[in-house]
């Protein structure tokens, strides 16, 4: 049985919501400044829009390739000592898995509202990418919703973005 001590270093070790916040949101910025984010989701939102197709494969896999990587790679050990696993996006805009026991959910890179109206189709179409802080606020809810001592584990994989806040049966339904 291990002794006091042992137990208050485990605790010490375990990161909050808030300290998970900000080494997530500097995570980011070692890779590229809010602006610098926000310059490459707009080149990519008028790729879309010119219907410019290099353009849109120049650009979409380096903006996935840094939101997915600084995630599963960067802030690994970040999300291992808020004991939240990490695994593969399921969405074609989804930033990765993150998961606690009973629950998981997925931060998006755009509007909520285009994952539900179906990820191929709205692809072609070109997504509503979201800028720096909004993906953060992505983050926020996904990451609030997994360490809250209060949480409410459905164990639906809900996706997230700062548009919406649908909930788990809503998002089933449409």
């Amino acid at each position: 049985m291990p002794d006091d001590l042992t137990v208050r270093t485990r605790d010490a070790l375990v990161l909050s919501l808030d300290e998970t916040l900000i080494r997530v949101r500097f995570g980011h910025l070692l890779l590229r400044t809010v602006g610098e984010w926000d310059e490459l989701s707009v080149a990519l939102t008028r790729a879309y829009a010119y219907e410019d197709d290099h353009l849109i494969e120049r650009l979409s896999g380096p903006l996935l390739q840094s939101w997915r990587g600084v995630a599963t790679e960067v802030l690994a050990n970040t999300f291992n000592r808020a004991r939240i696993t990490v695994t593969r996006a399921t969405h074609p805009w989804g930033i990765a898995v993150f998961s606690v026991p009973g629950l998981k959910c997925e931060p998006l890179l755009c509007c909520v509202e285009d994952s539900e109206a179906g990820s191929e189709a709205r692809v072609a179409d070109g997504p509503r990418l979201l800028d720096f802080d909004s993906v953060m606020a992505s983050y926020a809810q996904c990451l609030e919703r997994l360490l809250s001592p209060t949480r409410e584990g459905s164990g639906v994989l809900v996706p997230y973005s700062s548009v919406s806040t649908t909930n788990p049966g809503e998002a089933q339904a449409s």
